[in-house]
């Protein structure tokens, strides 16, 4: 059951309707082949009435102009470029104007971009790095499609070069886009839905190169802690993956994918990405009629891979009335319905989760056993070993084998209308019988 599942529901999107998405894509992707259809996913938003705050960053292009300008290459310490005051007017600043008009050409013309001095920064407080800001504050217009870059204005009390101020007329820093970011999720957690990175990467990767479609935040500390083997970051993966667990538990969910991902992020309830959840903000509740073609989705992908048993309409009716999603904010990661039967009994149906292997199973499970009282049980089929694995890796609950085997044995935890074969006639299916533990 605990299966990995990837066609759409067609109704997803209408659960975004009014909220406030942000989408952070870096220069590379800007300048990159697949940034027109983004453009289209954007203006596809707002025509959903999906409200979007654009953060772009301007890395390569800084580099970019730097060295067209003057010749040299961008000083580096670690890696991380050096703003000094010559990189800040021939790299940072024509850069940021250009991606800007870049962006005014292509974007809605009712865009309201905002401007550097609307967002106040602290400089940053390694003098190493240069005229690089921390956002402190950052006014966010009321409209359905705003932009805002990678240039910042320093603060009142910053020490700022007195030169360079008189040349500009500006104390303008550079500032990282993930940090700006950061900074409006902090300022505007309780207006912001979710935050989607536009990466080259398209997501976290392991060390084959392959997706992690879901870390929790647990998941993540361990990551940057270097306690989990399969997924080392390092350079602007890592600085990104810091980034995202500094606010994860503000705004509770947090995608990265790519230039061509971000219609799945909205429109699929799976994205295509890595999707990044805070498990204090996860929620285990009945599902919504909204949310009915996702169920319909799941149910069909698992009946034809022999993993759900075909029921009749009146049993499928009967599941989603007592279907229960595992939800951040909008956003579900999987269900099961907990049916009632005879004596008080609730039988665990049609368990299912978005992804294998990052927890998303048993927090369903520990969920459900909640909701049980002891008085929980499901059945799992010989044919589906993830279940049966699921169950057995779970102290909640108990395995009684095979109700042919627990009818013989006269075990008295069998749930009443399972022992007799009138009720439950175990002929064409004898399925194995887990049941949950009081307490």
């Amino acid at each position: 059951m605990l299966n990995k599942f990837e066609k759409t529901a067609a109704a997803y999107d209408q659960l975004y309707e009014g909220k406030v998405v942000l989408v952070k894509v870096s220069g590379a992707e800007i300048s990159g082949e697949n940034f027109p259809k983004l453009v289209e996913d954007i203006r596809w938003m707002i025509e959903k009435k999906i409200r979007v705050v654009l953060i772009f960053g301007g890395g390569d292009q800084i580099t970019k102009k730097f060295k067209e300008a003057s010749g040299k290459d961008r000083p580096k310490i670690d890696g991380i470029g050096v703003t000094d005051p010559e990189v800040l007017t021939k790299g940072v600043v024509p850069s940021f104007n250009e991606i800007r008009a870049q962006l005014k050409e292509i974007l809605l013309p009712e865009t309201i971009f905002i401007e550097p001095k609307a967002m106040i920064c602290e400089i940053h407080p390694d003098p190493r790095y240069g005229l690089v800001g921390t956002p402190q504050a950052i006014e966010l217009p009321d409209a359905p499609l705003s932009a805002v870059g990678f240039v910042g204005t320093a603060g009142p009390d910053e020490e700022y070069p007195q030169e360079l101020e008189t040349e500009t007329g500006a104390r303008n820093l550079n500032v990282n886009a993930d940090d700006v970011a950061v900074a409006l999720v902090k300022q505007y957690s309780a207006l912001i839905n979710e935050l989607i990175f536009i990466t080259k990467e398209g997501g976290v990767r392991d060390k084959e190169w392959n997706l992690s479609p879901l870390l929790t935040d647990k998941r993540l500390e361990r990551i940057l802690s270097g306690e989990d083997p399969d997924i080392p970051v390092e350079g602007g993966m890592k600085k990104k993956v810091e980034a995202i667990l500094s606010v994860l538990k503000k705004v509770g969910k947090i995608a990265i994918t790519d230039a061509r991902g971000l219609m799945s992020e909205i429109e699929r309830w799976k994205g295509t990405g890595t999707f990044c959840a805070d498990t204090d903000q996860m929620q285990f509740e009945e599902m919504q009629p909204i949310e009915e073609p996702i169920f319909d989705e799941v149910y069909e992908e698992f009946v034809q891979a022999g993993i759900f048993r075909q029921r009749t309409p009146e049993e499928i009716a009967e599941l989603k009335r007592y279907h229960v999603m595992l939800r951040v904010k909008n956003s579900p990661l999987g269900g099961l319905s907990l049916v009632p039967k005879e004596g008080g009994w609730l039988e665990l149906s049609a368990l299912w989760a978005g992804t294998v292997g990052n927890g998303v199973g048993q927090i369903l499970l520990d969920s459900a056993l909640k909701k049980g009282q002891g008085r929980l049980y499901a059945l799992a089929l010989e044919s589906s070993a993830e279940s049966i694995k699921a169950f057995q890796g779970n102290p909640g609950f108990r395995c009684l084998g095979k109700i042919s085997e627990a009818r013989k044995n006269h075990c008295e935890e069998l749930p009443p209308h399972l022992r007799d074969n009138r009720k439950y006639d175990v002929t064409a299916r004898d399925p194995y019988v887990f049941v949950g533990v009081a307490g």
